[in-house]
């Protein structure tokens, strides 16, 4: 008889039935603190692993049993610890089990930038090395959702004991509570993360009221997302310091443009001067034309006359320069819109192209081993074209906004005088550099479906950041203390409501996926 219990035991503890979280190869799912050391006891005891060294069995279900606790399996059935002693345990596995997830997530993403940066350096720098390897960034992103999970799982649990079952305002309640994980990040990185919860969960709040047919927004994707660039290429352009500096040197490395350019471009809209510094640099560093090198040559001679000082106003000097940049600064070491729209999508597309590959690859081989395992050579060949495709939208993004910008200007140079006063008056205005931003929600339509919504939800809180510094400096909205941390509270919240309390495709399936391999089924 005791025999039998015993072999019984062994097939519960290994055969991957019901497992939960990190080190839980037994039963109880929701054990106590005594229950929880006996597990660790039997788990790691002499005559364990003598059997995992002698039975091959064993050894590949532990193998099994310990995969499925690092990455939960799919329709895992809901923990409901009963006593407080036993959510403690319960909170506490989830929340170390979350840890080592994020951690490694962060660690190795770290480390496939390092080597995408080393690819293009072509040398091993001590900078780089202590990016990758020795950062405190993995420990704060793995700490951040560690906290979140063990306060989520103690207080929705909680309040469900208390009351007898879940109720909606329950989650909301424990979302905000667990927004203090947060705390772990920096203040930057607490401002980035809110405004992306807040936006992922305004987006669960839409999607549920279009299920319930309350409102719908057809195109909602393209709509979004051509608002939030043509508020972004505005900011980039008009107003730099109203998006984050990270986000705006990117934007500036992306677009492939001389730094010099667009500070001149600034500069001429604003006060119809420029510096004579900006086409010398042209000059000396960015391979003009022929033909751009004379036109930089004269600017740098008009820009000199009257004792080397700039011109004044644009309109009282015969020769001064148009209210916009020119394109010898633009494009000096091209010539033509068509020419240049080729070159920088060939440039940028192969530029961003092993950025986009570790995005992809990544995601999918954590995500999606199955698949992998199954069909590798069928699963490559999506990723890759997935990569491909990620590619090209960045790079008819960029040319989109170089033919607008530079096509706009050109009409304006050539045509002014036979068009109408209003369209003369806007191709040069600040408004036109508004409008061609909205323009590029037109690169979509070269990625996939189902990313167009997740890219929309990225640039939607870069976008709603720069409005708002906008509107503080212009004085129209008050200050809000703890920003960063309402934004991350509000956010958590509603977006734990709709994950508890509304069906999967209200949320982004990428969103759902993580938040199911932290929490797991309610």
């Amino acid at each position: 008889m005791n025999s039998g219990k015993s072999r019984k035991r062994i097939s519960v503890r290994f055969s991957g039935v019901d497992q939960d979280d990190f080190l839980s190869f037994t039963e109880p799912a929701t054990p106590n603190i005594t229950e929880q050391a006996e597990q660790l006891k039997k788990t790691f005891s002499f005559d364990t692993l003598y059997k995992l060294s002698n039975d091959t069995k064993h050894r590949d279900s532990l193998q099994r049993n310990v995969l499925s606790s690092v990455w939960r399996p799919k329709n895992q059935k809901p923990r409901r610890p009963e006593d407080f002693e036993r959510l403690i345990v319960f909170a506490t596995r989830g929340a170390a089990r979350t840890f080592m997830l994020t951690f490694g997530m962060r660690s190795m993403l770290n480390v496939v930038l390092a080597l995408v940066s080393l690819v293009k350096a072509r040398k091993v720098t001590g900078a780089l090395l202590r990016k990758s390897l020795l950062t405190l960034e993995p420990i704060r992103f793995g700490l951040q959702f560690g906290i979140f999970v063990w306060l989520w799982r103690f207080t929705h649990h909680a309040l469900r004991m208390k009351d007898g079952e879940h109720k909606r305002w329950h989650a909301w309640v424990a979302g905000a509570v667990s927004s203090l994980g947060s705390l772990a990040e920096t203040r930057g990185n607490r401002l980035a993360l809110g405004q992306q919860l807040t936006v992922r969960g305004l987006q669960g709040m839409y999607r549920s009221c279009k299920a319930r047919n309350w409102i719908s927004i057809p195109h909602g994707e393209f709509l979004i997302f051509g608002l939030a660039c043509g508020q972004i290429m505005y900011a980039w352009i008009m107003s730099p310091d109203t998006i984050p500096k990270a986000y705006n040197d990117w934007i500036q490395h992306a677009s492939k443009v001389p730094p010099e350019a667009i500070p001149m471009h600034r500069q001429l809209v604003r006060t119809g001067r420029y510096d004579a510094q900006t086409p010398l640099t042209s000059l000396s560093q960015r391979n003009p034309t022929p033909k751009n090198r004379l036109r930089l040559l004269k600017m740098v001679q008009n820009a000199r006359s009257e004792n080397g000082e700039s011109f004044g106003n644009f309109s009282n000097v015969s020769n001064a320069l148009l209210p916009y940049i020119p394109p010898a600064v633009l494009n000096p070491w091209i010539e033509g819109i068509f020419s240049m729209a080729i070159e920088r999508f060939y440039m940028i597309f192969l530029d961003i192209l092993p950025v986009y590959a570790s995005l992809h690859f990544i995601p999918a081989l954590t995500f999606k081993r199955n698949q992998f395992k199954q069909d590798p050579g069928e699963a490559v060949l999506r990723t890759t074209m997935s990569s491909f495709r990620s590619s090209a939208f960045l790079a008819t993004f960029v040319v989109i906004y170089h033919t607008w910008f530079s096509g706009k200007h050109a009409v304006y140079r050539k045509h002014r005088e036979r068009l109408p006063e209003w369209l003369a008056k806007f191709l040069i205005s600040k408004q036109s550099l508004w409008f061609g931003g909205f323009l590029t929600c037109a690169s979509l339509g070269v990625e996939e479906s189902k990313r167009r919504s997740e890219l929309a939800m990225y640039v939607l809180p870069k976008a709603m950041e720069s409005a708002w510094m906008t509107m503080r400096r212009k004085k129209w909205v008050p200050h809000f203390p703890f920003g960063p941390e309402l934004l991350v509270a509000f956010g958590t919240a509603s977006l734990m409501q709709a994950y508890t309390h509304e069906s999967p495709q209200v949320m982004s399936g990428l969103v759902h996926t993580l938040i199911y391999q932290f929490i797991g089924n309610v």
